[in-house]
């Protein structure tokens, strides 16, 4: 007679231990929940990485040629306009002289106006040089924001990432990283690593002065008077 319960025992005590298991899994992933900063650390685990100095961003290969090309496209641009504008200064200048032979006099400034507004030719100079301008005014500008972009690009990069992590913590009912968030042991190891010495600040070249300036540097010549 205990021998034809012995199976049915066994079964029992087979599915209670299972239920226990699985209880005790799930408690455990309940207790242990997914890092929603996992990735956000992984990736900056300095933290919010500072704004791309100069020096930082000429280690940027794909910068650099994109801000050198650019300085050529401007300069390129340039050189056109000052000689569209040169030439539209020339004629007004021939102009006038034109003019002040016909009066017998230095002609007044509202009367050349009025003529060279009559002026289909030197109208036409006139709009070349305007357009000529502003489109080496546009390549100086897209310049200038290249240069913003790059400098910017480690901490947008970061806050996008981190608005993520934010989001993912709200979704799971995890509190939210505060903006000083406490150390963590992949910060920490960050932290305590040994920095590598940077190489010494190289001279400033004409590049360097004109991605500063947004306008082209002549280089210096000559070189130091001897003693």
């Amino acid at each position: 007679m205990r021998e034809a319960w012995l199976p049915h025992v066994a079964r029992r005590l087979a599915a209670c231990a299972l239920f226990a298991f699985s209880v005790v899994l799930y408690q455990g992933c309940g207790d242990s929940p997914e890092d929603p900063y996992a990735a956000l650390d992984a990736k900056f685990p300095a933290g919010r990485p500072p704004l791309a100095d100069a020096q930082t961003r000429a280690q940027d290969a794909d910068y650099l040629k994109k801000i050198q090309e650019g300085g050529r496209r401007y300069l390129t641009l340039n050189a056109a306009a000052e000689k569209a504008e040169h030439e539209a200064d020339r004629f007004r200048t021939l102009y006038r002289e034109a003019l002040a032979k016909r009066m017998k006099q230095e002609p007044p400034e509202a009367i050349l106006e009025d003529e060279l507004a009559k002026h289909a030719h030197y109208q036409g100079l006139l709009k070349a040089a305007e357009e000529a301008r502003a489109a080496a005014e546009a390549q100086r500008q897209a310049n200038m924001k290249a240069i913003r972009d790059r400098t910017y690009a480690d901490a947008r990069a970061y806050d996008a990432l981190r608005a993520e992590a934010d989001e993912a913590a709200r979704k799971a009912g995890l509190p939210v990283r505060q903006n000083a968030p406490a150390a963590t042991p992949a910060r920490q190891a960050a932290a305590a690593a040994p920095s590598t010495p940077k190489a010494p600040a190289a001279e400033p070249t004409v590049q360097m002065l004109s991605e500063a300036t947004g306008k082209p540097v002549a280089p210096a010549k000559g070189g130091d008077a001897q003693d």
